[in-house]
Order: structure tokens, then sequence, then C-alpha cells
């Protein structure tokens, strides 16, 4: 079957919407479309960090995971600072990392009184902290940061009659024990060009809209493209939840084994 004119576009790993769409037009492209660098280092490079905050009685677990570009094995110092205004918390720890086993975690807690807690857009303030994570070896140091916000999220699937299962579940999110009413749309490609769609003005402009629209959910919709680590951070900042879809959209996808490893891949490498 053709799709708009092009056809079996569901085995290119690509933006579908570039094939066209209900919304917009077909401009399939092909190229380059962010940008290049070119990175320098002995022994290696603080490339992603991910940050999971679990909440105990009285402090919240933080546990941090930094991923690097290796090229040799080596040991050195995972170190991790968490600025709080006037006071930082931070923690060390000897670490090990070679090509094969290139990411290494850690975990510190925060007492709850010293850090105020992230809210959706409409429910209270977006608290950020940033965090400074980085690698020490004894030929270089490498480093990265990231926002943190605390908060809980919760999807709650309980039954709508009480004893009644048939009647079907309910279907909501708690962030911080309170019932979020998700107030949002579906976010497509902010242009038919993905080069074009990520420039920040542009990100800042609609993401802005939406929050003044009084929305605090977008649906990062799955004949787009993962976006950029801006879009996401501009999300945290305005109180945006993301309901973020893996890219399949709308198709029948391949099931063999050499595409559902690169499917494995692919997810890994967004979340």
């Amino acid at each position: 079957q053709e799709f708009h004119g092009e056809c079996h576009a569901n085995y290119i790993r690509k933006m579908q919407a570039s094939f066209a769409w209900d919304w917009g037009p077909a401009f399939p492209s092909v190229g380059i479309w962010k940008n290049v660098t070119l990175r320098a280092y002995n022994v290696a490079f603080a490339r992603h960090v991910t940050v999971e905050t679990i909440p105990d009685s009285s402090y919240w677990n933080v546990t941090v995971t930094l991923y690097l570009d290796v090229v040799n094995n080596v040991t050195g110092t995972l170190s991790t600072t968490l600025i709080l205004g006037d006071t930082n918390i931070t923690s060390q720890q000897q670490a090990s990392i070679s090509s094969q086993h290139n990411n290494v975690t850690t975990t510190f807690c925060v007492p709850k009184d010293q850090v105020a807690m992230w809210w959706p857009n409409g429910y209270g303030s977006q608290a950020l902290y940033q965090l400074f994570v980085g690698f020490q070896s004894q030929q270089e140091t490498t480093q990265t940061s990231v926002l943190v916000g605390f908060r809980t999220i919760k999807l709650v699937q309980e039954e709508a009659v009480p004893n009644k299962p048939n009647k079907g579940l309910t279907f909501y999110f708690e962030v911080n024990g309170v019932a979020v009413f998700a107030k949002g749309s579906n976010y497509i490609p902010a242009h038919i060009l993905p080069e074009l769609g990520a420039e920040p003005a542009l990100l800042h402009r609609i993401l802005t809209g939406a929050r003044n629209a009084n929305m605090n959910m977008l649906r990062v919709w799955g004949g787009g493209i993962y976006e950029s680590d801006l879009f996401y951070q501009i999300c945290d900042e305005l109180g945006i939840l993301i309901w973020q879809d893996m890219m399949f959209a709308c198709s029948m996808y391949p099931a063999t084994d050499e595409f559902l490893a690169t499917v494995a891949t692919e997810v890994t490498q967004q979340i």
C-alpha cells in the first residue's frame, strides 16, 4: 500500500511525518540535520547523565548514573555536587569504567527540608536545582550538569466503582500525592524539516504559549521525532509534563530479529 505517494515509509527509521500526514505536506529530507561536534579526550568523556529521585520519610534518595565515552579501562573518582543556594551536597566514590561497561552509578541523600518540590503548571512552582556530575582519572577530568526537580508521579488505576471491576478503572495522574487534571495537547514536529524545528527561539515560543494557555501536559506524538534535550528542559522549567510516545505511529512495522534489535537500541538510547 502507498502512504500519501511514498511507498513503505514505515520501513525507514525517519520522521514519519516527513512523508506527509493529514495536517502537513510530504518533504522527506536526507542528510546531517543536527550540529556536528568534534570532541578530543584521552580517556573518557561525560556524555549523558540520568537522575532518579525517590522519597523516604525525611530524605530524597537521589540515584545518579553517568554515561561516558571511554577509550581504555580506567579507574577514577565519580563526584556529584547538588547546588542548593548557599548549601551544596557533595558525594564521591571510586569507580572503574571500560568500553564494555561505560556507565557508573552513585546514590546520595538530600534532606526534604532543603529542597522545594516541583509542581506542574497551575499547581505550584517549578523548583529546579543544578547537579554537577564528574569523573576524574589520573589523566583528566570530565564533567557535565543537569537540572533536577524533586517530585513524585503516579498513574492511578483503581476500580471506578468499588467492588465492581466490570465498571472499569480510573486513569489519572497524581503528582506529589495530588490528583492532576491533565490539560494539554498533541505535540507534532515544529517544522516539516526537523533541523528547523529545534531552534531554541521557536521551542521557547511554542512551549511558553502552551504554558500560557494553562496546559500542563504535552504528548510527544509518535509520528514525529524524539525531541531535543532543550525541549524537555524547557518543559521542566515551565511545569509541563510529557506523555512520550515511541516513534511508531499508525503503521505496521517489521518484527524481524534484526529490526527489533535496532528498536531495543533506539529505545534504550532515548530513555
